[in-house]
């Protein structure tokens, strides 16, 4: 310790305690290998807790790695909503009558394979129901359809969200 030094933190036990609990609890459930849990506090953005377990060897949950901050997996349903806000400004679709055909749940795209969580796939959906099911595949199509051959204006967008940039949470390894 240092004076001067003081650390102050927004998290919240009972809210830690909650989510460290409900998490270990799904992990087994589906015997994934590891998995976060993010609590904010919508009004303000303070954290007020952040879980994350990753399987050992003997099956058992601990916290070894910070995957909320330096884990370096797919954005996932974090940035559906950005690229569909991006859609909606840019062309103005009614989500509802703007169609894509998810197919049956796997699309390649450069070499990479796009997954729904759905086994089989979703078939047709409206933009809408794109974002209801969260549709990976769903998502991927319309920002192709749309930004594919713009690609500079879909980064505008982000930039304009402010996601090209670090959230400022003062904490090491935030990719």
């Amino acid at each position: 310790p240092e004076a001067g030094k003081d650390i102050y933190t927004t998290l919240d036990m009972n809210f830690q305690d909650m989510a460290e609990i409900a998490l270990r609890r799904k992990l087994t459930e589906a015997q994934a290998d590891f998995g976060c849990v993010i609590v904010m506090e919508v009004a303000t953005g303070e954290i007020r807790a952040m879980a994350n377990l990753t399987r050992r060897p003997d099956e058992k949950y601990e916290e070894v790695f910070n995957y909320a901050l330096a884990g370096s997996t797919d954005p996932g349903s974090t940035f559906k909503l950005p690229t569909m806000m991006a859609l909606l400004e840019e062309t103005k679709m009614n989500p509802n009558q703007v169609t894509v055909n998810t197919g049956t749940g796997s699309v390649r795209f450069r070499g990479l394979s796009i997954n729904d969580s759905k086994r089989g796939g979703h078939g047709v959906l409206t933009a809408a129901q794109v974002f209801e099911k969260s549709s990976n595949i769903g998502v991927h199509l319309l920002m192709q359809r749309y930004f594919f051959s713009k690609p500079d204006k879909y980064l505008q967008y982000l930039k304009q969200f402010h996601l090209t940039e670090p959230t400022g949470i003062h904490m090491k390894g935030e990719n």
